[in-house]
C-alpha cells in the first residue's frame, strides 16, 4: 500500500485486518465500534470509522481524505502544510505517550485498571504503562487460525504448527507483564447453529476437544514458569456448565499452581440473577463483558453500527446488580469497556457501586486514568496514607 493509505470496504474480518500493512485507517460500510474487527484494528493503531452507508460507492480510489472525530472529508486540493495531517497512531506511539502518572492524590488508585490485549507486538509498550496487568486476551483474536472455525482438532504437523503459533503469540504477553496477571479467555468462536450460535461453555460440553487442547497448553505454560496466567470462561450460561468445566480444569492440575484463578465472563443476562450460585460453585472473579451483555439485554447486534450506549437504564441496572452482588461476596469484579473515549457517567456509577477494576483497549489507558481519578475524587475522597484496607479477596496491588 502507498504511505498513509486508507482502506474503504464493505466489511473486513479480523484475519483480513491482520493482513493489512501500511494503512493508517479503515472506513467500513458494515460493523459496529464494539465488533471484533474494530477492536483489533484500533489495537493495531488504525483509525476506524464503521457504519458508513455506500462508502465504497461514494469514495473513489485516489481520493484524498481527512478523518476527524468520525467524520470523513474529501479534500479537493492539498497544500504542502497538510502533508503531515495524519496524527500518530497507537502503533507509532512511544510508551511515554501511553503512560500517565496516577492522578489520584497520594499516588494511590483504589480502582484497578487493566488492558485488553491481543497483539504480542504491543506487549512491551503497553506493559510500561500504569496498569495492573492484562484483563482480557481473546484467544480467537490472538490466533486467528483457519482451523479454529472447525470442530475437529488438527493432527500431526498441523497440530505442531498451531502449538507453535499459540506459544509465539501468548508468551510475549506473559513475559512483558510478569509477574502481573494475564487473564486468558478460552476460545469462543461461535459455531453457527441458530440465532446466537453455539458459544462458550455450552460449546465446550458439546465439543470438548478444543477445550482440553487449550487446558493442556496452559498447563505447559505453568510447568515452564509462566505462572502469571489466569483463566476466563466465556459466555457462561448455567452453574451446571461451569461446574463441569471447572472439574475438567481441576483434573488437568491447573489449580495446583499457586496464584492460579478461574474467572468467568458475565455477559449472559442469566448471570445477573444467579451470580451468587456461581460464587458458591467456585467462581473466583468476574469480568462484565459490556458488549455482549448490552446486546443481549437490548436485543441488538454488536456488529451493527446502530448499537445503543451503555447508559441505557436496563444495561445500567444489570451491571449495577452484578457489581453489588460481587461486592457483597468480596468477589473481584472488572468492567470490560470498548472504545477510546470513556463514558464518565458509566465509570462514576460503577465506582460508586464498588467495581474493583476496569479493562480497556490500549489507547484508552490515559483517558481512563483521568476518568477513574475524577470518579474516585467524587465518590471516594482519598483517605490518609496508610489507611487503605481492601477486602482480603480483592487482590489489590499486584
Amino acid at each position: 500500500l502507498p504511505p498513509q493509505a486508507i482502506i474503504v470496504s464493505t466489511h473486513l474480518s479480523p484475519p483480513q485486518v491482520l493482513q493489512i500493512g501500511g494503512a493508517i485507517a479503515l472506513i467500513l460500510e458494515m460493523g459496529g465500534l464494539t465488533s471484533h474487527t474494530a477492536i483489533l484494528a484500533r489495537e493495531m493503531g488504525l483509525q476506524v470509522i464503521v457504519g458508513v452507508p455506500h462508502a465504497t460507492q461514494v469514495i473513489q480510489t485516489g481520493d484524498r481524505l481527512s478523518l476527524r472525530g468520525g467524520n470523513i472529508f474529501r479534500l479537493v486540493s492539498i497544500s504542502e502544510s497538510m502533508a503531515g495531517m495524519a496524527e500518530p497512531t497507537g502503533s507509532d506511539a512511544q510508551p511515554s505517550q501511553l503512560a500517565q502518572q496516577r492522578p489520584h492524590q497520594n499516588g494511590q488508585r483504589g480502582t484497578q485498571l487493566w488492558v485488553n490485549l491481543n497483539r504480542p507486538d504491543r506487549a512491551e509498550q503497553v506493559a510500561a504503562t500504569d496498569i495492573e496487568g492484562v484483563g482480557l486476551v481473546r484467544s480467537e483474536l490472538l490466533l486467528l487460525a483457519e482451523t479454529l472455525s472447525e470442530q475437529e482438532l488438527p493432527v500431526g504437523a498441523a497440530d505442531l504448527a498451531l502449538r507453535q503459533r499459540w506459544w509465539k503469540c501468548l508468551t510475549p504477553i506473559l513475559q512483558a507483564f510478569a509477574p502481573r496477571p494475564v487473564f486468558y479467555r478460552l476460545l469462543d468462536w461461535n459455531l453457527k447453529t441458530g440465532v446466537l450460535g453455539l458459544h462458550g461453555t455450552q460449546q465446550y460440553l458439546q465439543n470438548p476437544a478444543w477445550f482440553h487442547w487449550e487446558l493442556a497448553r496452559l498447563l505447559e505454560l505453568q510447568q515452564r514458569g509462566y505462572t502469571n496466567v489466569r483463566l476466563l470462561l466465556p459466555f457462561v450460561r448455567t452453574v451446571e456448565e461451569f461446574q463441569v468445566c471447572r472439574s475438567w480444569i481441576e483434573q488437568v492440575g491447573l489449580f495446583q499452581q499457586p496464584g492460579f484463578e478461574l474467572w468467568i465472563m458475565a455477559e449472559v443476562p442469566a448471570i445477573v440473577f444467579t451470580l451468587a450460585d456461581f460464587i458458591a460453585a467456585g467462581v473466583q472473579g468476574i469480568v462484565i463483558g459490556t458488549g455482549d451483555l448490552s446486546a443481549l439485554i437490548l436485543g441488538q447486534d454488536r456488529e451493527s453500527a446502530a448499537t445503543l450506549p451503555l447508559s441505557q437504564p436496563a444495561v445500567q441496572a444489570a451491571m449495577g446488580q452484578l457489581i453489588q452482588t460481587a461486592q457483597r461476596h468480596q468477589l473481584p469484579c472488572h468492567l470490560c469497556l470498548h472504545g477510546l473515549q470513556p463514558d464518565q457517567a458509566v465509570i462514576d456509577r460503577a465506582i460508586q457501586l464498588g467495581v474493583t477494576g476496569f479493562s480497556v483497549e490500549p489507547d484508552a489507558i490515559s483517558a481512563m486514568l483521568t476518568a477513574i481519578a475524577r470518579a474516585e475524587q467524587k465518590h471516594h475522597p482519598p483517605m490518609p496514607q496508610g489507611t487503605w484496607n481492601p477486602a482480603p479477596n480483592t487482590n489489590f496491588g499486584v
